[in-house]
């Protein structure tokens, strides 16, 4: 995954959960994730931006945000 498609995952569930951006929840975490990314990426750490990622879409797919075909399109 390059770091452009990574930031545009992350764009894209940030507007899931900014309604948590100052929640102590797993959304409010989740949130913050997202907001760390970009750093990961500029500092050349793209397998663990990608870990990352892959945490955060494994929580929105317990809360039902997206199913797992609607991850795997984000991924493409």
């Amino acid at each position: 995954m390059t770091k452009d498609k990574i930031r545009t995952i992350v764009n894209t569930y940030k507007k899931y959960l900014t309604p948590y951006i100052d929640s102590d929840t797993k959304e409010g975490h989740c949130y913050w994730m997202l907001t760390q990314i970009g750093d990961i990426l500029e500092e050349g750490k793209i397998e663990k931006a990608m870990r990352w990622v892959g945490f955060i879409q494994g929580f929105l797919w317990t809360k039902n945000y997206f199913s797992i075909e609607e991850l795997k399109t984000h991924n493409r």
